[in-house]
């Protein structure tokens, strides 16, 4: 058993919501997602526990193809006809190394996991297990043997993007915890609570250990769930984390002035995350994320760039998500047309008068270009202007931001040109934007099989530099973005289903529910 000040598995009551999220958003920056393999003993809360397993329970009768819920005990359903079958076969076996066609359970690849499985399982049992002769053993195998039969044969086999789940609540035999291992091995999500204490079969069977300080009586986990109240979403480990760490990110008081930054810039942070941490974070402001920090009059504000190709399997889903999003302060929406950010695009007179404005390092006087007669941003504030300007000679010097960098003169013209064009909205998010506080969005949604126009991907750059949080919607997985920013400025999650028909428009009026369905699986 590991020492419980080494776990790894967080909070029960943060797990609730995070546990039923696909694969790839539950890994983080961990190099290959791992399923959780945790017993959960004592109580975080005693006033909320119950409030957690109703949730907990919840969150599990949504998901019955995928999911195992025991309560104190493994319901055994003796099956006579199953059992002298198993029975009768296992005399002839080698149990310490099952062939292919021994037991065929699950349809291929499947059956050979669950084979090897089983026989890794029975080897384990042989080593720790005295039994006295082969009939007991037999009995081992074949009780195993039936709580596959009975319980997970008729579950749907998850994908490589979904794990299967098992929790157990209460007491637990150790019969029962060798099926748990068994499960454990099958890469499936398995969860021991007890609120009391931890029995001795969690050592046995070497789970992660989760231990509070709090117990509770055990009693049973249906009894507790219809006294608790479900809830409809916890903050993430991270955020809260945050929250509680903002004094010490700030400065002494913890508190800002309005523009009390004004004269000053900002230091984007690229925000590398999981799409938890985009939902948990998405409508934070930038003093209450991590990493946020003030250096004189440069705020260093973390900020998200993603990129999200495909949807989700369940399309409400998906719409749940970009609804999310769409609907936070300070949203930019657009359709990635380069209209949607310029209000002209710069004719070649104009370059040449710009040209007159480049400095011998590759940078622009921004006291030059404010003297040209094309330029637009002389109405705003005197430190709006100087810092959009600031911010364009950043970017340019900027050598790892682009695939391209714009590094000839024409390239470098075009682009400046491009961030003197910006259209009233977005010139209006920078205006507003007060560094500590809301963060300004844009949100590209691409229709159907369209494309990030060139120029859009290099007004995205900049707005990064700037501390914009950038989402790019592609459900065609088409967007071409990865051919202009580096693929290590921003992140990129590729959902299940790829969807080249899907418009914003259709999103906006609604889904219609399609659940999947496997076949049914083989018989022994």
């Amino acid at each position: 058993m590991k020492d419980p000040n080494m776990s790894n598995s967080p909070p029960l009551k943060t797990l609730v919501h995070t546990l039923w999220k696909p694969n790839y958003e539950r890994q983080g920056i961990q190099p290959e997602f791992k399923p959780c393999y945790t017993a959960y003993i004592g109580v975080e809360d005693q006033n909320d526990y119950n409030n957690i397993l109703a949730t907990l329970v919840d969150k599990a009768k949504q998901d019955t193809r995928h999911t195992l819920v025991f309560d104190n005990t493994i319901p055994f359903e003796p099956d006579f006809e199953f059992m002298g079958a198993i029975k009768n076969e296992l005399q002839y076996m080698d149990v310490t190394h099952f062939k292919a066609d021994d037991i065929i359970m699950f349809p291929e690849p499947i059956n050979q996991v669950f084979l090897q499985t089983l026989q890794d399982v029975v080897l384990q049992a042989l080593q720790k297990e005295a039994f006295p002769n082969d009939s007991v053993r037999n009995n081992f195998i074949t009780k195993l043997l039936l709580h596959v039969y009975h319980h997970v044969k008729p579950l749907e086999q998850a994908s490589v993007e979904n794990t299967n789940k098992c929790i157990y609540y209460g007491n637990l035999e150790r019969h029962n915890a060798y099926f748990l291992l068994l499960l454990s091995k099958m890469n499936w999500d398995v969860l021991y609570i007890n609120p009391l204490k931890a029995p001795d079969e969690i050592a046995l069977i070497q789970m992660d250990l989760h231990q509070n300080h709090q117990i509770l009586p055990i009693e049973s986990l249906t009894k507790r769930a219809n006294e608790g109240t479900v809830y409809q979403q916890f903050n993430s480990v991270t955020l809260g984390f945050e929250q509680e760490m903002e004094q010490e990110l700030f400065t002494d008081s913890g508190f800002f002035r309005p523009w009390q930054f004004r004269n000053g810039t900002t230091k984007n942070l690229f925000f590398n995350s999981t799409l938890i941490d985009l939902e948990n974070n998405w409508n934070e402001e930038a003093r209450m994320r991590q990493g946020f920090a003030i250096h004189q009059k440069t705020v260093s504000v973390p900020n998200f760039f993603y990129e999200i190709e495909g949807e989700y399997h369940d399309p409400n889903q998906y719409k749940a998500l970009v609804q999310k999003t769409v609907n936070a302060k300070q949203v930019y929406l657009s359709k990635g047309h380069i209209q949607d950010f310029l209000d002209v695009t710069i004719d070649s007179n104009q370059l040449l008068q710009l040209t007159f404005c480049q400095l011998n390092d590759g940078s622009f006087d921004p006291e030059q270009i404010k003297t040209l007669p094309f330029y637009k941003y002389s109405p705003f504030n005197d430190d709006t202007e100087n810092f959009i300007l600031n911010k364009i000679n950043e970017t340019l010097k900027d050598p790892q931001l682009y695939i391209q960098p714009p590094t000839n003169k024409t390239d470098q013209l075009e682009f400046v040109g491009a961030c003197l064009q910006l259209n009233k909205q977005i010139l209006r998010l920078i205006d507003s934007f007060d560094f500590p506080f809301a963060i300004p969005k844009i949100i590209i949604f691409l229709d159907k099989e369209d494309s990030l126009d060139p120029r859009v991907a290099y007004i995205l750059g900049f707005l990064h530099k700037v501390g914009f949080d950038i989402l790019v919607y592609s459900p065609a997985g088409m967007s071409d973005l990865s051919s202009i920013l580096a693929r290590e400025r921003y992140n990129q999650k590729r959902l299940e289903t790829i969807n080249y028909e899907r418009t914003y428009e259709s999103l906006k009026q609604g889904f219609s529910h399609k659940g999947g369905f496997f076949s049914k699986l083989f018989g022994v």
